[in-house]
């Protein structure tokens, strides 16, 4: 017990260090895109860009909830915090962004090794260590990490992490304290951000290939229940609703641009290099062309193999299914101008890596470990350089207009007009 606690805080300690250096160049970074709109205001003054808290952090905690974002009241109140500490220093808000990164790693890296041990109860392997530090240097997650209104993917995936390691508990205790932790832990992730309202379902998915008592059934209902919750703001109250919307598309070209973007994503986690704030797949564009059949041909068939796999009772499949469930709640509610954002992929990036867990758990060690520690080692560099060409907003903003020049008139006129800060010299 001593030697595993023991090994538990040095791989911390690992993490930990991989991240600072990763996102080194992160923590003296300026905010931008939604930044803008939800924490501070940009300006400047002798040539130098500064940036001042909205006026609503200052009338209180209430204010900056109600009149920013009150469908996720937990992140508004960790960043309310931030700006009673730092104002309008985009840095205490970078710093806490990367800290909850590699928190939420490190309980990556406890889920996979949990899962190895059910799987090989006599030994810990090195994968789940491997697939978790990939987690933690993917550029793919920068944006989510970098951009700190975006802390309610960090967060939300902080809170579903515990609410499964809070039902693990019940099960094997059956002690209720563990079981209203785990709705308390939930309650808070979607009041986060409401991507991990598909957990349950998630959840329920899973219990059939684990063959979980009906104790966990009772409660993963009650976690159902809470995920209602943030209905009330989005059908009723119509919170967070983007009046521009309902002209970016109907639900069928909204539809067939996701088919693409889920490829795009894919592409990415394969070829981590490229990233920016907006890519070239816009509802305006897509049709019924032959791409888009095939993209919709290709998920009907993945969806499907994951489904039978599933119901067969495999992990792979089970695993694979529940990477197309995380991505409902990202992608699948409100059609939106732009379809594509990194962010989005955070939680599904972890069930990927479950599904490559469980579909690589067999291969020797010794093939698998070097290989991912090469990739590991590789996409630091990587990251960093994303980090340093995001570091200013100048920078950002002249890299994000330049990228795609081609990009439909709304999005190049708003990046031009970031841009146009660049020449204020």
């Amino acid at each position: 017990m001593k030697n595993s606690l023991l090994s538990s805080r040095l791989i911390f300690l690992l993490f930990l260090f991989l991240g600072i250096i990763t996102y080194y160049k992160a923590i003296y970074s300026d905010f931008y895109y939604d930044d803008l709109i939800r924490i501070a205001r940009i300006a400047t003054v002798d040539d130098k860009v500064v940036f001042y808290p909205l006026p609503a952090y200052e009338a209180g905690l209430f204010s900056a909830i109600n009149s920013i974002l009150p469908d996720r009241p937990i992140l508004m109140a960790t960043i309310w915090l931030n700006y009673l500490v730092g104002a309008g220093n985009p840095m205490g808000y970078k710093l806490v962004n990367i800290f909850l990164h590699i928190i939420n790693a490190f309980l990556l890296f406890e889920l996979l090794r949990f899962a190895a041990r059910k799987i090989s109860p006599n030994k810990e392997k090195l994968l789940p260590l491997s697939l978790s530090l990939i987690f933690l240097t993917h550029p793919l997650n920068n944006q989510a990490v970098t951009m700190v209104i975006q802390r309610g993917v960090l967060l939300s995936f902080l809170m579903a992490a515990l609410t499964i390691i809070a039902s693990i508990y019940f099960i094997k205790t059956n002690r209720r304290e563990y079981a209203f932790a785990a709705i308390l832990f939930f309650a808070l992730g979607v009041f986060s951000k409401s991507n991990i309202l598909i957990l349950p379902i998630i959840l329920l998915a899973t219990s059939r290939a684990l063959r979980l008592p009906k104790k966990a059934m009772h409660l993963f209902g009650a976690l159902l229940l809470v995920g209602m919750l943030p209905g009330i703001f989005y059908f009723l109250l119509r919170v967070n609703f983007h009046a521009q919307s309902t002209e970016a598309a109907n639900w069928l070209h909204y539809g067939l641009a996701q088919s693409r973007v889920v490829f795009h994503y894919l592409s990415q986690v394969v070829f981590p290099w490229g990233f920016n704030i907006s890519y070239p797949i816009q509802t305006s564009i897509i049709h019924w062309d032959g791409i888009t059949q095939l993209a919709c041909l290709a998920h009907l068939a993945i969806i499907s193999f994951s489904l039978f796999l599933w119901w067969k009772k495999s992990l792979v499949g089970t695993a694979l299914f529940c990477f197309y469930l995380s991505l409902i709640p990202e992608s699948s509610f409100f059609p939106i101008p732009h379809v594509v954002f990194d962010h989005r992929m955070y939680l599904p990036f972890a069930f990927l890596l479950f599904f490559l867990f469980f579909s690589l758990r067999k291969i020797n060690e010794k093939i698998t470990f070097p290989v991912f520690t090469v990739i590991v080692l590789l996409l630091v560099p990587l990251n960093y350089a994303r980090n340093e060409e995001i570091q200013d907003y100048r920078k950002w903003a002249t890299s994000s207009a330049l990228k795609y020049k081609n990009d439909p008139e709304g999005n190049r006129g708003y990046l031009d007009s970031l841009s146009s800060i660049s020449s204020r010299e």
